[in-house]
Order: structure tokens, then sequence, then C-alpha cells
């Protein structure tokens, strides 16, 4: 991504012992201050998990609590402006929503 990029959405993937992926979305925070402070929680809830202090994790956008020994990973990642606008695109082109470009 981009320096200069805007960040759209913050996407955490949890990953399944039985193969599912459950994808979490949040909107990213508005100042430096929620950043950090919601970094510093998703960290811990995952570092916490990692040392076996949580009996269970959670996370939000859908809510939903997982039990530790069926989650195998999770991925923290993020979707740009641009990017996102791309992908909605494609979509809409796939779907006959936007002309087909020659």
């Amino acid at each position: 991504m981009a320096k200069n990029e805007i960040v759209e959405k913050i996407i955490i993937k949890v990953y399944l012992v039985n193969g599912k992926e459950i994808p979490h979305e949040y909107y990213p925070p508005t100042s430096e201050k929620a950043g950090r402070n919601f970094i510093r929680e998703i960290v811990h809830r995952m570092g916490a998990l990692s040392r076996g202090e949580n009996k269970h994790l959670y996370f939000e956008n859908p809510h939903i609590t997982y039990n530790p020994d069926n989650v195998v990973g999770i991925e923290l990642s993020a979707i740009g402006a641009e990017e996102l606008r791309k992908a909605l695109e494609r979509a809409q082109r796939r779907i006959g929503l936007i002309p087909k470009q020659s």
C-alpha cells in the first residue's frame, strides 16, 4: 500500500480448525490515539490467546466469541481507498453494472 493511501477498512480473519475463515471488518480509528488503542487492544487479545491467558477470543463485526482450541490462525490486514475502489469496480464489471473497457 502506498504511504499516502487512506485506509478504508481493517480486516481481521480468524482461521478455524475446520478450514473456515471468518472475516471481521473494522473502520479505521479517526485519531492517532484511538488508532494506537485499537492496535494495542487487538494485539493484546491475540497475545493473550497465544500465552494461554484467555479461555475465549472475541472480535466484533460480526461479534463472535471463539474457543481458542478451534482457532489455528489470525490475520490482520487493511484495504486502502484506491484498492477498495478498484475491487468494487471489478465486481461491478463482472455482474454487468459497468461496461468492460476495451
